[in-house]
């Protein structure tokens, strides 16, 4: 009689892996390549051009070979972006709405293949064409025949003088006198925040005079940077406050009761 846990789930396995679900998005030529260069990996692959080469660099064994686990060059789901559309994109003048449009078509076929689409895959192969490296790089410019210009809803000079206006809302527009400042976080060098918990904020406060509280920050953070005596990285401590509490701890270390100095005498006798 078979147990229904059998008909559900299968026989008793000990957990091996039997592949990944991939899933390709890119233009129909794209996708084409994708599944060309999947089935490519299936075998042995070696540029040695002689025998002597080939000691030297050996040939790759084959994906399934060498990690234990099949690859389909069939992904299990395909989403293919229509080209006009895509250079419709990557032809707007304005950079950052350039990117911000061709990442959009990308991203928002993934987001609705993973709610509406019953078969989940594993990992998303993103395929794009040169087109996509040749213009929406941080210094690309798209040719003056091939520009699009999209309607702006304000200039920059508009924009600008919007952003000086005074906020609508009263309390904003008082000078603020003090703020919370993180001085250490995550460090992009690092890719990482070298601490173990939340970092804790500085509080700091205006007591005098008159200055912006942005300008007051950014000073304090750049006091966080001037510890040349140590070889900590990121130093959460303004270098003022954590010197003078290394002077603090040395005077509040001395005994507060007088002191009462020895004079010296000296004593000559005649003989």
């Amino acid at each position: 009689m078979e147990q229904p846990s059998l008909s559900l789930f299968g026989p008793f396995d000990h957990g091996g892996v039997y592949g990944f679900r991939a899933g390709v998005i890119g233009t129909v030529d794209g996708i084409q390549r994708f599944e060309r260069w999947v089935r490519s990996v299936q075998a042995p692959l070696s540029d040695a051009q002689s025998d002597a080469e080939a000691m030297f660099r050996p040939l790759f064994p084959g994906f399934e070979t060498a990690f234990g686990i099949p690859w389909s060059p069939t992904p299990k789901l395909r989403i293919s972006v229509d080209p006009i559309e895509l250079s419709k994109c990557l032809h707007i003048a304005d950079r950052h709405q350039r990117v911000y449009k061709t990442v959009d078509l990308f991203a928002k076929n993934i987001v609705g293949a993973k709610r509406n689409e019953e078969q989940q895959v594993d990992v998303w192969f993103v395929v794009i064409p040169d087109d996509v490296h040749k213009y929406c790089r941080p210094k690309s410019v798209v040719e003056a025949s091939l520009r699009q210009r999209e309607d702006v809803a304000v200039s920059r000079s508009e924009a600008r003088r919007f952003f000086n206006e005074p906020s609508l809302f009263p309390a904003l527009n008082e000078c603020q006198r003090d703020a919370y400042l993180w001085t250490v976080g995550f460090i992009p060098r690092l890719q990482t925040y070298i601490g173990k918990e939340v970092p804790n904020p500085i509080f700091v406060e205006i007591c005098r005079g008159q200055a912006s509280i942005v300008r007051v920050l950014s000073d304090v953070l750049a006091l966080t940077k001037l510890n040349y005596n140590s070889c900590l990285f990121g130093d959460g401590e303004p270098v003022t406050l954590k010197f003078a509490d290394a002077v603090g701890e040395i005077l509040t270390a001395a005994p507060l009761a007088p002191v009462i100095v020895q004079t010296d005498c000296f004593f000559q006798s005649e003989l």
